[in-house]
């Protein structure tokens, strides 16, 4: 990068870092995060964009899509209001931001591994923690050195007297202030009440705005520092692994092992594998919770750990022979095969249990999960059977953030208040304990719920709907943040609509607006 385009980046990468520090504290300081998270995310973006299409410091083309992206995903963390859904949008935009990063070695995203994205992370990692003070005490002074050098004996000697002009005159200013500020603040009351609140500091107040700015623009300039400035660590994990190579017959076995493993638990289980209630409801069969609950977690972590599985085998083997090759693919197919049986096996375990104990948002994401675990799988046979390896990993994510989006869309809160109130043929049936600990994306449902229910269970969820907004006594039933909590840097579209919805139940008490 030429010295003059260096100088323009690194003032607008420091400049972004100060400016997105200075609104961190101003936006993201009170919470929850809603209207300000999306704001700030706008702004980043927004930054992030106009830095990528300075001279000299242009993404390369394939990647600046992910900038818009990122301001979307922090739009929608002032749409819902769900901790699960805030916490996929945040991920959703690091994995953009991991995307912007990757190396120049990637020509293409659509062909990234495992590896890219692995030294895209230590590159972030590293340039968000030394990224700031590698600029000032490194690249800055390399510059100011090569400038020096560059200037002749006339250059030197008026940016010396600039220096020593600009060092006499707030010599000379201190005493001046100090003279006549004490002048003042003698002859005025009012103005020495103001010098007064002044120098009057909180200081911990003031630790909390320096932490909050000083942590954000430290990190923002990292981040600007490897994604605008290109600077990379020496050092590429891809580099530590290349030369991993194993036999094929050193694979086979472990694969066979596992398929003779995954076999012999269908074959076992097969008397209630599919059984149903009236399985699991026999006197010498497992209770639910035995046969849905656990069964269904321990079953997903086992296909989660299959695909990581056969990722790795199909790494390890990729110089196998032609022949090793078509027998790696034989055994993948059927180890996939065998862990689709699993997954089944899995969904219809939860089903169960949900016709009985209810949806809760553990259930309803680990199901999720299932399902786009089984798009991933059909993925990775597509693409290691076509021997396209390398075409796996991006659109497995990409279809992971799709599906953040979906989630935002259909309101998973909204959809475990609906199944779990249909599915009850008595109030007594659904917990309504467990519903009110959900956030204000279920707020709207269960005021519509209100209308169904016997007065005292009315009241009893009624009490805590318009505790959320302010409105009664303080209610044990309800754990989640009032919606009067971080003024309009935490509105949301979501708890926007849960006061409406709550004050439509007590149209005479008014708004706490």
């Amino acid at each position: 990068m030429e010295m003059e385009t260096f100088w323009r980046s690194a003032a607008k990468v420091l400049g972004a870092a100060a400016l997105m520090g200075l609104l961190s504290d101003l936006l993201l300081r009170e919470g929850p995060w809603g209207l300000n998270a999306a704001l700030w995310s706008a702004a980043f973006a927004m930054l992030l964009w106009q830095l990528s299409r300075d001279p000299g410091t242009e993404m390369p083309p394939g990647r600046r899509w992910c900038i818009p992206l990122i301001a979307v995903f922090g739009a929608l963390l002032a749409w819902r209001d769900a901790p699960v859904l805030k916490l996929l949008d945040i991920l959703a935009m690091f994995a953009l931001c991991a995307t912007l990063i990757l190396r120049p070695a990637v020509d293409s995203v659509l062909k990234s591994g495992f590896g890219h994205y692995l030294t895209a992370c230590v590159d972030g990692g590293v340039g968000i923690v030394l990224g700031l003070p590698s600029m000032l005490t490194l690249d800055v002074p390399k510059q100011v050195r090569e400038v020096r050098a560059g200037i002749d004996a006339s250059q030197t000697q008026a940016l010396t007297r600039l220096v020593l002009s600009t060092f006499g005159g707030v010599a000379i200013a201190i005493p001046l202030i100090l003279v006549f500020g004490s002048l003042f603040t003698s002859a005025d009351t009012a103005f020495r009440d103001w010098v007064n609140d002044l120098f009057r500091l909180d200081w911990q107040t003031l630790f909390e705005h320096l932490l909050v700015a000083g942590f954000s623009a430290w990190t923002v300039a990292g981040f600007l520092h490897v994604a605008i400035l290109k600077r990379r660590v020496a050092w590429s994990p891809e580099a530590a692994y290349q030369g991993a190579r194993l036999d094929t017959l050193t694979i086979l076995i472990p694969l066979g092992a596992l398929i003779v493993l995954f076999g012999a638990f269908i074959a076992v289980q097969t008397s209630y594998f599919f059984g149903g209630a009236a399985t699991v409801q026999a006197e010498t069969g497992p209770s639910y919770a035995e046969y849905a609950r656990q069964g269904f977690f321990q079953l997903v972590t086992v296909a989660a750990l299959a695909l990581g599985v056969l990722l790795l085998a199909d790494w390890f083997g990729r110089d196998a022979s032609p022949r090793g090759r078509h027998m790696l693919h034989a055994f993948t197919v059927t180890l996939v095969a065998l862990v689709f049986v699993v997954m089944a096996s899995a969904l219809h375990r939860m089903a169960l249990y949900t016709s009985v104990y209810g949806l809760t948002t553990l259930r309803f994401y680990t199901t999720a999960f299932m399902f786009w675990l089984a798009m991933v799988l059909l993925w990775f046979l597509a693409v290691i059977l076509r021997g396209q390896r390398e075409r796996f990993l991006f659109p497995a994510v990409a279809s992971a953030c799709a599906c953040v989006l979906v989630f935002n869309a259909i309101n998973p809160e909204r959809i475990i208040v609906d199944v779990n109130t249909s599915r009850a043929k008595a109030v007594d049936e659904f917990d309504i304990e467990y519903l009110l600990t959900l956030s204000n994306d279920a707020t709207p449902a269960l005021a519509e719920l209100t209308g169904r229910l016997p007065e005292f269970e009315r009241s009893l969820l009624r009490g805590p709907l318009e505790q959320r907004i302010g409105l009664g006594a303080s209610s044990k039933h309800w754990s989640y943040r009032r919606l009067d909590k971080g003024g309009w840097r935490a509105w949301s579209w979501s708890r926007e609509c849960a006061r409406r919805a709550v004050e439509d139940l007590s149209p005479t008490r008014g708004s706490a607006f």
